[in-house]
């Protein structure tokens, strides 16, 4: 009498016709890549739909396969967004109007106002703890001085960058 070839085989009993392991043929059964169906707890799958597994990937490994899986969505990419740039000409022009700005509003009043404060707060410390006046001493002058020579030292190196 006849040996009858069964339809399905076990994952185990698949391991003879590839190189795979059970355990690897089992994740591609569950991730859906190797058709098998589940009986009970246990995988099986037919040798031609292993075969078939088995075509796809070696032509993988040989990137012939160009067709997306089938249960990929196919649509139009989305943008993503990213951060504007801030361009270096911009960067140069905000430099130059704070360089410009600092000079042009140094001798101004209403920029003197936060230096006025300072210069009562020293003269307030000198009363309160002549002793320690020395180390609450700013000049109102100075701190301007300072500040646009710093802006005028700047803006050379910068133009010495190019």
């Amino acid at each position: 009498m006849r040996e009858i070839e069964p339809i399905y085989i076990s994952l185990q009993e698949a391991t003879q016709y590839c190189n795979y392991s059970q355990e690897y043929l089992s994740l591609r059964a569950r991730q859906g890549k190797l058709r098998a169906v589940k009986f009970g707890r246990n995988w099986l799958t037919k040798k031609e739909w292993l075969k078939n597994y088995l075509r796809k990937a070696e032509a993988y490994k040989a990137k012939e396969v160009v067709t997306p899986p089938e249960n990929l969505p196919v649509g139009e990419p989305r943008r993503i967004q990213t951060a504007p740039r801030i361009r270096f000409g911009f960067i140069l022009a905000l430099i130059f109007v704070l360089v410009v700005a600092g000079i042009v509003f140094s001798g101004k009043e209403s920029f003197k106002y936060p230096l006025i404060l300072i210069e009562e707060f020293n003269e307030n410390i000198e009363k309160t703890f002549p002793e320690t006046s020395f180390l609450a001493a700013v000049n109102v002058q100075d701190i301007l001085e300072t500040t646009v020579d710093t802006f005028k030292e700047f803006g050379r190196w910068f133009i010495s960058l190019f």
